[in-house]
């Protein structure tokens, strides 16, 4: 099944129609954004695993103070690492179940100093409503974000975390 077609169902279940003549006339990438999906561009490129290392520390702090020391020591942080306004992220560490999010850049694309602070910020709101999401983790400030990376086989960027002292 090509991306046109697949693109073509997702919007249909989402109760959207269009004629033949104005799908042709939208761009890969437009029907990208409004699905949700990758581009096919996208889906060429190997998947590229981010870092988030700075001058003194491999990780990023997912608490407030953390993440502003971690911040201010990371290498590159300017660097663009997703060229996207916003992305399908998976939370699974410190819950008892995986949640699927959407991260949304503050501009047209994430930095990694972005990515980190959009990461964080949900980390927050995870654990600010501790039943809800049922966290099992005893505190924000014991997580560390190492990396992420994209999972195609899911469709969602994995966070590669772990609990540090």
């Amino acid at each position: 099944m090509d991306f046109r077609s697949v693109v073509k169902e997702v919007l249909c279940n989402q109760g959207v129609q269009c004629s033949v003549k104005d799908f042709s006339r939208l761009s890969d990438e437009t029907l990208a954004e409004m699905t949700g999906l990758p581009a096919p561009k996208d889906l060429a490129k190997t998947p590229e695993t981010i870092t988030f290392e700075g001058k003194t520390s491999p990780y990023v702090h997912m608490d407030p103070k953390g993440l502003k020391a971690s911040l201010k020591a990371m290498k590159d942080k300017k660097r663009i690492v997703v060229n996207s306004k916003k992305i399908r992220c998976e939370f699974d560490f410190g819950m008892d179940s995986p949640r699927i999010v959407w991260l949304l850049a503050k501009g047209s694309c994430f930095t990694r100093e972005s990515l980190a602070t959009a990461i964080s910020m949900q980390y927050r709101k995870i654990f600010s409503n501790r039943n809800r999401y049922r966290v099992w983790c005893a505190k924000l400030s014991y997580v560390h974000l190492f990396a992420i990376y994209f999972d195609p086989d899911k469709n969602v960027y994995r966070l590669d975390v772990d609990l540090q002292n």
